[in-house]
């Protein structure tokens, strides 16, 4: 999401692809994650990569933060530097999705503080900010992120979920016994349970 240099944020890569994205007149959704090596406290051997730990690569990591309060300043200080970039008119159009299929977040313990944590932060920077979650794949979640939200009092302006073709939900059942509507059933599902709490639904 960053890179911190000597306790300052640099977000020339997040920049270069939302410059792109507006260029063409899209939109982003943005995804609050994954955890900076900077913001977790792990041995090199011990650290849990998003994507490995290819020399050069990208080091994000899937672990919960040694500090909310120092992934609630850089969801904040990234929240406002693309308010200052491009404007509250503009980013108050688009979406902060928080983590990404609870990727070494237990739910609702782990996933739950960091979306305190995150939605907090965007709404420190303007109200107008819209946040959700929980991310997760094969819709799983939506209804208990929904109350476990409204139970701590935490803003929510959407819901989010993931959700393929190939996921083990409708494929993993003998062809007999294959149920030709589960896909839509279970996105049908969790677009009730969130437009039951007055929110939209997102298929991220």
């Amino acid at each position: 999401m960053s890179v911190i240099i000597g306790g300052q944020y640099h977000f020339y890569n997040v920049d270069q692809v939302y410059d792109f994205l507006l260029s063409i007149g899209v939109r982003p959704i943005v995804e609050l994650s994954f955890m900076p090596r900077s913001l977790v406290n792990c041995a090199p051997s011990e650290c849990e990569y998003a994507f490995g730990d290819p020399p050069g690569a990208y080091k994000g990591l899937i672990m919960p933060p040694k500090s909310f309060n120092q992934w609630y300043m850089l969801v904040k200080a990234l929240a406002q530097h693309v308010v200052d970039r491009y404007g509250l008119e503009e980013v108050s159009q688009w979406d902060f999705e928080v983590w990404n299929e609870l990727w070494g977040m237990e739910f609702p313990k782990d996933y739950m503080a960091l979306y305190n944590a995150s939605a907090l932060a965007v709404k420190a920077v303007h109200p107008s900010l819209r946040v959700g979650g929980p991310a997760t794949m094969q819709v799983q979640y939506v209804s208990e992120f929904i109350a476990n939200a409204r139970a701590a009092g935490l803003p929510v302006d959407f819901v989010s979920t993931h959700f393929y073709p190939s996921d083990p939900n409708c494929t993993d059942t003998a062809q007999e016994e294959k149920d030709i509507d589960c896909f839509a059933e279970t996105i049908l599902k969790g677009c009730r349970a969130a437009h039951a709490a007055g929110l939209p639904f997102y298929l991220t």
